[in-house]
């Protein structure tokens, strides 16, 4: 099992910060997916997508719920001799 930093619906998703892997839809909530339509309507699924930009979830509900990182970047530093340190 992965571990994630961040839980966000789709209102509060913030691509310049984090990318995110995996996508729970709750039966009856709708993620469309780059174009793909999905609803569940047995039950809850989990899906292990990567999420990287707006354009790929348009027209998603407001209560699927995104499970994600920060981006690598936003953790490193590039020092002067053009290696990479990290923020602590």
């Amino acid at each position: 099992m992965d571990s994630y930093e961040v839980m966000h619906t789709y209102s509060n998703l913030d691509f310049t910060g984090y990318t995110y892997f995996q996508i729970c839809v709750n039966a009856g909530d709708t993620l469309t997916y780059k174009g793909n339509v999905i609803t569940p309507s047995g039950g809850p699924v989990v899906l292990n997508l990567a999420v990287s930009t707006a354009s790929d979830v348009t027209g998603t509900s407001n209560t699927v719920v995104f499970l994600g990182k920060k981006r690598p970047e936003l953790t490193r530093t590039l020092n002067s001799d053009g290696t990479w340190g990290i923020k602590g």
